[in-house]
């Protein structure tokens, strides 16, 4: 049991140190989701929730629901336009009001 807490003592929040944990890179991040294709307008909206969303990965807090309910958001609006559903406008939009709640 010992060793059990050990181990879990390496996995909890926070043990990246700032030296170690990558920097952020939009573009990487993009091209991971597959966005890299979208429109530069759509992307350009997207880097800010990225950068927290690298933040939160790698400077981990408790996830709240407002977080979840963004993220949720923004992958409705993403896959909305690109299944035709939305115009990229609509998305902006969307994501726009996602992040403000």
């Amino acid at each position: 049991m010992n060793a059990a807490l050990k181990i879990h003592d390496l996995f909890t929040p926070g043990t990246f140190e700032p030296s170690i944990a990558p920097r952020f890179n939009a573009n990487e991040y993009l091209d991971l989701m597959g966005w890299a294709t979208l429109p530069s307008q759509l992307k350009d909206s997207l880097i800010p929730s990225l950068a927290h969303y690298h933040d939160d990965v790698f400077h981990p807090t408790n996830l709240n629901t407002s977080q979840l309910k963004h993220w949720r958001a923004i992958f409705y609006w993403v896959e909305c336009y690109r299944s035709g559903i939305c115009t990229q406008q609509t998305a902006l939009e969307g994501i726009r009001k996602s992040s403000e709640a």
